[in-house]
C-alpha cells in the first residue's frame, strides 16, 4: 500500500490568488554593481531568515488568459513571465495561465518550437495569444554528446532544449519536476515522499525489465551520479520496513545556476557515451560567466507555502463499531472500521481500555494531523564578463518544512564557474559545485507499517486527539487500538527517525586549443565525489518489531556511511571545414572513466535500554563492508558530412 502525501504548493508571483490561504512570495533583484559588490555579495548570502507570515502588499493585478496556436488548438506548458522579473507561470492543460503582474508590466510568452512574443499588459485583465510556430527550429544550433554543437538539421535524432526559466517559474525542490508534461517524450514521476524526493525520469518510456531505465545524467560534460535512494531503487537499505525516499543525485543542483539544459533521447542521441547512455543523456551546462560586460550582482529569493489537501468523499452517517454496533466495552479494538451505529446525539463509545467518548463524526483528520508547510530559498551570484572571459560565483540555501510533522530538508550550494580565451587560440574553462544536503525524517512509502498511513482509514468516530493521548501504554510500548497491528498509531510512527547527510563537490577543468577556424584540440578532466551518512531506527516497542529476548526490548537501528568518487578524463580532435557544396564534420577522440564505491554499513537488534539508539546499546551487531571498483577505457569517433545543407549522411562508433 502507498501512501500519498498530498501537497498543495503555489507561489503568488505564479497565479496564486490573494484571497486563497496560502502564501507565496517571490521577488527578485537585479543590478550592476562594479563597487563594493563583494562586501554586499558576502553579506546577502548570510541571509537564511524566514520571512513574515504576513502577505506583501503590491500593485499587481490578476492577468488571465488563454494560449493556442494558428489553429486555435490550446498550448499547456507554455512559459508565462514578466519580463525584467521572475515572476511567472505555465499554462495548464486548456491551455489558460492565471498570475499577477504589474499593470505596466510586459508579458513574454515563450514554448518550444514556437516564436516568443512580448505583450505589454496596459491595464488589461484579459489576454489571450496564439503562438506562432517557429521557422528556426531547424537552424538552431544545439548542444550534442561530448558538449560538441551541432546545427539541429543535421541530426537524425530527436533532441529537445529547455530554457532555465522553466525550471524556476514553477519551483520545486528537485528541479526535474518542474518540467512535467513540458517536453515531448519526457516522462517525469515524483513519489509522494516529500521535498527532494526522487524524480522517476524515463526519456519514451521504459527500455528493459527490471534493469535501470533512468537517462544518464551528464554536467558541464562529465557524467554524475544519479543514483536512486527510493525505497525501490536503492537496494542496499538495511532493516525491517525500511522504505523512505532518500532522493537521488539531481537534488544537489541548484535551479538558479543553470544555463542551458539538452535532453538527447534515445541510444542513437547518446551512442557516444556508450552503453550507460542506453536510455538518453539528459545534458546540463550550467554559468561560466556574465552575459555581456562589466561586473553584476543578482539576489533572487522564493517563498512557497504547502497545505495538505483531501478530496475523499468520506461518509458521516455511522461511526466506529462493527456488525451495526458502536463500542461499548472496554477495548474494542475496531479503531480502523466504521461498521456501528448510526450517529445519533447524546451517544458515547468506549475506546482505550475505558475511555468513554462522545460517538461523533471526527471531520477533517487529514488537516488535523499533518502541518503547513514552506519552502525557503535565496541565492546571490556574483558575476563578471569582458572580451576574454568571465567567471560567476553563486550561493544558495534552500531551506523545507514538509507537511509531515517532523520533516525537513535542507540544502546549501555554491558554484563557481570562469572561461578565459589566453593568446586567442586557448581557451580555459572550468565548473566546481560544492553541495550540503541534510534531510531530516522523510515519510515513509510503499507500506502501510510504520507510516501514518492508517490515518486514511480511520475509522469516522475515532477522535484523532485520543490517539496522540494513548501513543504509548504504561509500559512505554505503543498502545494497541486496532485489530490490525500492521495499522501503526500515526503518532506512533513519528517516533520512527531517519538523518541523511550527504557533502557533494562535482566539476572539471577543460582546455582548448583552436589550431584554425576548423580544428581544435580539447582535453577536459571531471570529478563527482560525495559522502553520505544516513542513520535511521525501528522504535522500541513497535507492535510489528518481533519480540526482544527478556532483559532487552525491542527495535533496530542502522548506521550507513557511503563514499562515492568517480572521475572522467577525456581528449577530443574535431575538424569542420567546408568544400565547395559539401561540409565535412568529424570528431575523434577517447576517454577514461574511472569508478569507486565504499560502504560501511551497521544493523544492531534489540536494547539494553528503551530509547538509546546506538551501536553501543544494541545487543546484536551486524555489519557489512562493501567495495566495488569500476574503469572503463573508450575511443569514439562521429563523422557527418553534408550537401548543400540538405542531404546528410552521419556515423558514430565507440
Amino acid at each position: 500500500m502507498h501512501v500519498f502525501y498530498p501537497v498543495k504548493a503555489c507561489q503568488l508571483s505564479a497565479g496564486t490568488h490573494p484571497a486563497q490561504p496560502a502564501l507565496c512570495v517571490k521577488w527578485s533583484l537585479r543590478f550592476n554593481a562594479p563597487v563594493h559588490a563583494l562586501i554586499i555579495f558576502t553579506l546577502i548570502s548570510l541571509l537564511s531568515i524566514n520571512p513574515s507570515s504576513q502577505a506583501i502588499a503590491g500593485t499587481n493585478d490578476i492577468i488571465n488568459g488563454q494560449i493556442t496556436n494558428v489553429n486555435g488548438d490550446p498550448l499547456p506548458g507554455v512559459s508565462v513571465s514578466v519580463k525584467g522579473t521572475t515572476q511567472g507561470t505555465t499554462s495548464g492543460t486548456n491551455g489558460r495561465y492565471s498570475m499577477n503582474a504589474p499593470t505596466n508590466g510586459v508579458l513574454v510568452f515563450s514554448y518550444i518550437g514556437y516564436v516568443t512574443q512580448e505583450v505589454s499588459i496596459g491595464g488589461r485583465n484579459t489576454i489571450n495569444i496564439k503562438l506562432l510556430a517557429s521557422s528556426r527550429a531547424l537552424d538552431e544550433v544545439v548542444v550534442t554528446a561530448l558538449g560538441i554543437k551541432r546545427e539541429a538539421k543535421s541530426l537524425g535524432y530527436a533532441t529537445a532544449t529547455v530554457a532555465p526559466e522553466q525550471l524556476t517559474v514553477n519551483r520545486t525542490t528537485n528541479f526535474m519536476n518542474a518540467l512535467q508534461g513540458k517536453v515531448a517524450g519526457v516522462n517525469i514521476t515524483s513519489l509522494g515522499s516529500g521535498p527532494a524526493g526522487t524524480s522517476k525520469i524515463r526519456l519514451r518510456g521504459q527500455s528493459s525489465f527490471g534493469s535501470n531505465n533512468s537517462p544518464l545524467i551528464v554536467v558541464n560534460g562529465v557524467p554524475i551520479d544519479n543514483t536512486n535512494f527510493s525505497a525501490e531503487g536503492d537496494q542496499s537499505n538495511r532493516g525491517t520496513h525500511h522504505t523512505s525516499d532518500g532522493g537521488d543525485g539531481l537534488s544537489s543542483i541548484n535551479p538558479d545556476d543553470i544555463e542551458s539544459m539538452t535532453v538527447l533521447k534515445g541510444a542513437p542521441a547518446a551512442a557516444l557515451y556508450g552503453s550507460r547512455a542506453k536510455d538518453g543523456v539528459i545534458m546540463i551546462i550550467t554559468r561560466q560567466r556574465k552575459a555581456g560586460s562589466g561586473i553584476g550582482l543578482e539576489y533572487n529569493t522564493n517563498y512557497t507555502t504547502e497545505n495538505p489537501l483531501d478530496y475523499t468523499d468520506y461518509q458521516y452517517e455511522y461511526g466506529q463499531g462493527e456488525n451495526g454496533v458502536r463500542p461499548t466495552t472496554p477495548n474494542p479494538l475496531s479503531g480502523q472500521w466504521s461498521f456501528g451505529e448510526k450517529f445519533q446525539p447524546g451517544m458515547t463509545q468506549v475506546l482505550f481500555d475505558g475511555v468513554t467518548v462522545p460517538y461523533e463524526p471526527q471531520r477533517n483528520p487529514i488537516t488535523k494531523y499533518y502541518r503547513k508547510g514552506y519552502t525557503f530559498s535565496n541565492a546571490v551570484t556574483l558575476s563578471s564578463g569582458g572580451e576574454f572571459g568571465g567567471f560567476n560565483l553563486s550561493v544558495s540555501n534552500t531551506d523545507n518544512n514538509a507537511i509531515l510533522p517532523g520533516s525537513h530538508y535542507s540544502r546549501k550550494t555554491v558554484n563557481l564557474g570562469f572561461t578565459q580565451t589566453l593568446a586567442k587560440k586557448l581557451t580555459i574553462s572550468g565548473n566546481m559545485i560544492y553541495s550540503k544536503d541534510d534531510r531530516k525524517n522523510p515519510p515513509n512509502i510503499a507500506e502501510q507499517d510504520y507510516s501514518p498511513v492508517s490515518i486514511y482509514n480511520m475509522a469516522t468516530s475515532m477522535p484523532l486527539e485520543l490517539l496522540k493521548t494513548y501513543m504509548y501504554n504504561a509500559n512505554g510500548d505503543e498502545y494497541p487500538w486496532s485489530r490490525f497491528t500492521d495499522r501503526t498509531n500515526p503518532y506512533f510512527a513519528l517516533t520512527r527517525f531517519n538523518n541523511i547527510h550527504r557533502d557533494r563537490v562535482m566539476g572539471n577543468l577543460t582546455a582548448k586549443y583552436n589550431f584554425t577556424h576548423w580544428l581544435f584540440l580539447q582535453g577536459r578532466f571531471g570529478q563527482d565525489y560525495y559522502t553520505r551518512a544516513e542513520d535511521y531506527n525501528l522504535p522500541t516497542g513497535a507492535q510489528r518489531s518481533p519480540a526482544a529476548p527478556p532483559g532487552f526490548v525491542n527495535g533496530e537501528y542502522v548506521q550507513d556511511l557511503l563514499r562515492f568518487r568517480e572521475t572522467n578524463a577525456d581528449v577530443l580532435l574535431g575538424a569542420n571545414r567546408t568544400f565547395g557544396k559539401f561540409k565535412v564534420d568529424v570528431n575523434l577522440g577517447g576517454n577514461q572513466m574511472h569508478r569507486q564505491s565504499e560502504r560501511n554499513s551497521t544493523l544492531v537488534n534489540d536494547f539494553y535500554s528503551r530509547g538509546l539508539y546506538t551501536l553501543g546499546n544494541g545487543r546484536q551487531l551486524s555489519p557489512i563492508y562493501d567495495f566495488v571498483e569500476q574503469q572503463v577505457n573508450s575511443i569514439y569517433a562521429t563523422a557527418g558530412i553534408s550537401y548543400k545543407d540538405f542531404l546528410y549522411l552521419n556515423g558514430t562508433a565507440r
